[in-house]
């Protein structure tokens, strides 16, 4: 019984360190979407401004 325990405590670890993994890659590709984005608006801006000249 003890060493189902210990099993699925290793189990229970091994799946938190997944989360706090896949939670990182959420946080950095939500980062990369947001300045993607702030990138393309500066880059429209600057094309819409340079057609007006």
């Amino acid at each position: 019984n003890d060493e189902i325990i210990h099993q699925l405590e290793l189990k229970l670890q091994k799946l938190e360190e997944s989360i706090k993994k896949y939670e990182r890659f959420l946080d950095e590709t939500k980062t990369e979407i947001e300045n993607l984005d702030k990138d393309m608006t500066v880059k429209t801006q600057a094309a819409s401004l340079s057609t007006i000249n």
